[in-house]
């Protein structure tokens, strides 16, 4: 429930309610690690980390990953490795690592290749198959610069994808569109962006940022009698990329005036880990630290040395 209510709050709004969906994703983490799901608490921890490299806390983001990765341990279900693999993956290519990126995936590939129809799943992981691994390593591909590795992985799946789902339909797109403009195939990128942004009014902060990201692309071939079609069509405010705007390095604790939410202090109450996490959080420890025990072993105890991002 927290990791839904952390995704909907992260993507719901244009301004994102990003520290919302953080103590959300706390919450659940906490909550999961009282149960000693590790699993749980890995895959809502994966995806905090998402969340960090999509708003500027990329070195963050690659520690809280791969610290999803370990604490899920590897007994878990194939399809919950291939999933934290992912997240690590994309920490990775949003901090501009590309070996290491490539190395998740195809790890991911191989954890899902375990998945039997036989083997036991979390059913929160029902959505994992390998259409899904295939669309996020395209997108890898696409943020690495890497088009002739992701166009025939994205027209594979998108010819076969449920229609229905349209918002996933137009982010999906989104990517195709791009990687068809860094191929050099500026009429492809314009035909795939223009069936992307009939599809991209749902709302979702995550469309409208894709759907500035893909017109900012586009503008390198206005001259593209196509893409000059498209660009005309769009308002000024589609054509603007916003950046991140949360800052990079540590957690920012609430103001000491603020009240806990009340789920949070229910928790704390029967659950003296969360309470000793809770002062962790207060004493602005490091974003490797946050989500850990006070004086138990940390998640990055064999990274010991990993320094947060300050820049």
């Amino acid at each position: 429930m927290a990791q839904i209510a952390g995704w909907v709050a992260s993507d719901a709004s244009a301004a994102g309610e990003h520290a919302e969906a953080e103590r959300i994703y706390r919450l659940g983490m906490s909550a999961a690690q009282a149960a000693e799901d590790g699993v749980l608490s890995g895959n809502v921890a994966g995806s905090l980390a998402y969340q960090w490299s999509n708003t500027g806390r990329k070195a963050d983001a690659v520690g809280l990953a791969r610290a999803a990765l370990e604490d899920a341990g590897p007994g878990a279900p194939a399809k919950a490795r291939a999933l934290h693999l992912d997240r690590v993956a994309w920490a990775h290519t949003r901090a501009g690592q590309d070996r290491p990126a490539m190395t998740a995936l195809g790890e991911a590939a191989e954890a899902l290749s375990e998945n039997s129809a036989g083997t036991a799943s979390p059913s929160h992981l029902y959505w994992m198959d390998a259409g899904e691994l295939q669309v996020m390593g395209a997108r890898v591909y696409t943020e690495l610069r890497r088009p002739l590795r992701a166009v025939p992985l994205l027209t594979d799946v998108l010819g076969r994808y449920d229609a229905s789902r349209a918002r996933e339909l137009a982010l999906y797109l989104s990517w195709l569109a791009v990687s068809y403009a860094d191929a050099n195939e500026p009429e492809a990128a314009a035909g795939t962006a223009g069936r992307m942004l009939a599809l991209a009014q749902s709302g979702s902060e995550r469309t409208a940022e894709r759907t500035r990201i893909v017109l900012d692309r586009l503008r390198a071939y206005r001259d593209v009698p196509e893409v000059a079609e498209q660009l005309a069509s769009r308002a000024p405010s589609e054509l603007a990329v916003r950046r991140p705007e949360s800052t990079p390095g540590r957690f920012r604790p609430p103001p000491a005036t603020a009240k806990p939410h009340p789920d949070e202090a229910a928790l704390a109450q029967h659950n003296d880990s969360a309470t000793a996490n809770d002062r962790c959080v207060q004493q602005d420890a490091p974003c490797y630290q946050i989500f850990t025990h006070c004086g138990r072993r940390s998640w990055f105890s064999s990274h010991s040395s990993h320094t947060p991002n300050a820049a």
